[in-house]
């Protein structure tokens, strides 16, 4: 078991969540202990991932119940769920518990490693996207701006952590803001098509944001994708009735979210 959920991280880094889900859900019966916790996380995320989001919370939630049971409620696992949990009920719209766990994330990771620590800035972007999802924008953009910058002085800009955040603060960013922040889509979308690959899922929500801000300034598309091209390709992977291709299509913002490797 410890093979595959160390295999299922890497499908995860690479997008391929369905064939995380694929590889792991057979297994879940046969496990037992701290590896049947991490496979039951990290497969709870691919369901979220692939739009399957009250299958993710029924999971999680009882994840992190065991994890508590079983490790207590600081254990770094547990703490790995919670903010994997609190990811799960944004996506369908609980906004205020999701911050409640993102909450109790960060005050988990501020006591166990100090208030400066990666992790916790980690915690603060996942909260960040929840006002962003509910279109608190002034309100994310002061959370994200100061988490990026404390993530690219702690891990470097090009680490995930920073990038993803990248992602959640061009989008934050009003079409009045002034022009040196205009460069923040691209720079995102650059970063994550880099980092992550041109075809995985966040470089398509980075795009997307992207897409939207040209729009809004009336530029042009340049060599990055247009927005019917990122709609096409969501489409084709989740079909035309998933929320994330609704929200893409409306304009509404594109938000993407931090998961941890198991600990």
């Amino acid at each position: 078991m410890r093979l595959a959920n160390a295999l299922a991280e890497d499908l995860y880094g690479l997008g391929r969540f369905g064939e995380l889900a694929n590889l792991l859900n057979p297994l879940l019966g046969d496990a037992s202990g701290r590896e049947l916790l991490r496979a039951r996380r990290i497969t709870g995320v691919a369901f979220r991932r692939l739009g399957h989001r009250e299958l993710a919370v029924g999971q999680l939630g009882a994840c992190l119940q065991a994890c508590v049971n079983d490790l207590g409620q600081r254990h770094e696992l547990t703490l790995t769920v919670c903010l994997s949990y609190a990811n799960a009920l944004r996506a369908c719209e609980q906004f205020d518990s999701a911050l409640h766990y993102c909450g109790l994330a960060a005050d988990g990771y501020r006591a166990a490693l100090g208030p400066d620590h990666p992790l916790v800035q980690v915690a603060q972007v996942n909260a960040a996207a929840v006002h962003l999802t509910r279109g608190d924008r002034e309100q994310a953009a002061k959370v994200l701006g100061a988490a990026y910058d404390a993530l690219a002085d702690s891990v470097g800009e090009g680490h995930p952590f920073t990038v993803l955040t990248a992602v959640n603060r061009a989008f934050a960013v009003p079409t009045s803001a002034p022009e040196p922040v205009w460069s923040w889509p691209r720079q995102a979308y650059e970063q994550a098509r880099k980092l992550f690959g041109p075809g995985h899922l966040d470089t398509l929500l980075a795009a997307a944001g992207f897409a939207l801000t040209r729009a809004a300034r009336d530029e042009e598309d340049g060599l990055a994708p247009s927005l019917d091209h990122i709609l096409s390709e969501l489409r084709r992977r989740f079909g035309s009735d998933r929320d994330l291709v609704t929200r893409v299509a409306c304009g509404m913002a594109i938000v993407v979210d931090i998961e941890l490797p198991s600990a």
